[in-house]
């Protein structure tokens, strides 16, 4: 970590950050630059005497299972990846942090430098130790000093969201890749109406700021108009760097052409046309999507039909 920060100090790009280091070549926001703006106040090198950052992952306990995901963000995606591979990639990760856990103990002693946590999962509304979290900043009394961020896929709408009016600032970032049947069909087997509902209750209550975020991929590359569209808030256009089959980079050379007008920001369309198609990566995108659409009873070419016509001609033999 500290030769990390070395690099960082001296302007260096350190290869582990090469997908931010990418996307901001294209002038797209990475992450990195979203966060070091959200931490601005302190100068550039500041060496801290404790945290005042949590980046929260909460494991992977989750209800769906996401096609731009796996094991490693959701247990649910053991049985599809049983199926596929043999057994599951990842090692399922349920529990988090029990009452016996050092966590607690130094929690108390860092609570009064917190200003942000992220939570991330899984699902983070599933997990219920992240709730006991809450209640013990609001019972150190630091709940006021601290603003928290959550993603979610919009399945929960959580009971116990009274809490939040206890702290600064509550972001609740929806990740949402599509509408409808083509959001069931990326986020199987979650339901758009449900999630959709749960979305327009956090907005309208206003304790939380509900948001989106949108993960461009192969799957919702032509929709961002039509997203964009029914968006009523403003929404992060997050860019898919794994599962590398995914990516709009690996999009045939013709296609990528011939939908670069549509794609409504300058960024994105810079970074798809970056890098040549992998066509192994393309290979794996068509194995993939025709396994999956088999094992859950779905079908690419009947949820994408304009996708579908672009790309078909290009399908591997």
């Amino acid at each position: 970590m500290e030769s990390l920060r070395e690099q960082f100090r001296n302007n260096q790009q350190p290869q582990g950050c090469r997908n931010c280091w990418a996307a901001e070549a294209s002038g797209y926001q990475s992450k990195r630059q979203n966060d070091n703006d959200r931490f601005s106040h302190y100068a550039h090198g500041t060496t801290l005497e404790a945290p005042v950052y949590l980046d929260l992952k909460l494991g992977s306990l989750c209800n769906i299972k996401c096609r731009i995901c796996s094991t490693e963000y959701s247990h649910k995606w053991q049985e599809d990846e049983t199926l596929i591979y043999g057994a599951p990639k990842h090692r399922t990760v349920l529990g988090w942090m029990d009452e016996t856990s050092q966590f607690w103990q130094d929690l108390a002693e860092i609570a009064h430098t917190i200003e942000f946590i992220d939570f991330t999962g899984g699902e983070p509304f599933l997990v219920k130790g992240h709730w006991r979290l809450l209640e013990r900043l609001v019972e150190l009394g630091v709940a006021g000093n601290i603003s928290i961020h959550y993603n979610t896929n919009g399945t929960v709408l959580p009971k116990q969201r009274h809490l939040w009016s206890k702290f600064k600032y509550v972001e609740v970032m929806y990740s949402f890749d599509g509408v409808g049947a083509k959001f069931n069909y990326q986020r199987h087997p979650a339901d758009w109406h449900t999630c959709e509902q749960n979305f327009q209750t956090v907005l309208l209550e206003g304790v939380a700021r509900a948001q989106l975020c949108h993960t461009v991929n192969i799957f919702n590359v032509l929709d961002m108009q039509s997203f964009e569209q029914w968006a009523p808030c403003e929404v992060y256009w997050n860019m898919l760097y794994g599962p590398a089959h995914y990516s709009i980079q690996n999009l045939p050379e013709p296609v990528k052409l011939s939908i670069a007008h549509t794609i409504p920001r300058q960024d994105i369309h810079n970074y798809m046309l970056a890098e040549p198609q992998d066509h192994n990566n393309w290979r794996r995108f068509w194995h993939t999507t025709d396994q999956l659409d088999r094992i859950r009873g779905e079908t690419f070419q009947h949820t994408f039909p304009e996708l579908y016509a672009l790309i078909e001609p290009y399908k591997p033999s």
